[in-house]
């Protein structure tokens, strides 16, 4: 396991453009992905993410691989996948803090 990025929510469309001009502009951020509900930073040396409430919880996200895939798979966690080829389960921790298990399959040859 190894940390992928961590995720913070905004309250709107409108507010997440801001912000990440916001971090652009103060803190040198770059844009690695970007739409209407979704984006992803790179600041200080880590990925961030502003997600919107309805959309994604706020979370820790960690990249995961094959045996850790199977083994939360076998635990209950189903695994949702998304527009970028990647998978990923939510897990609560023990004081109910979001984590995000991410897997990125590989590419069938």
């Amino acid at each position: 396991m190894k940390f992928d990025h961590v995720a913070v929510t905004v309250p709107t469309e409108t507010m997440m453009k801001n912000n990440v001009k916001w971090y652009c502009d103060q803190h040198g951020a770059k844009v690695i992905y970007q739409d209407a509900t979704w984006s992803l930073l790179s600041v200080g040396g880590v990925k961030v993410a502003f997600v919107l409430p309805q959309q994604h919880p706020p979370h820790i996200a960690f990249r995961i691989d094959t045996d850790q895939r199977s083994s939360l798979n076998e635990a209950g966690h189903e695994f949702k996948k998304h527009r970028d080829g990647s998978e990923s389960c939510y897990v609560e921790d023990l004081c109910g803090n979001n984590l995000e298990f991410l897997f990125w399959p590989k590419e069938k040859k």
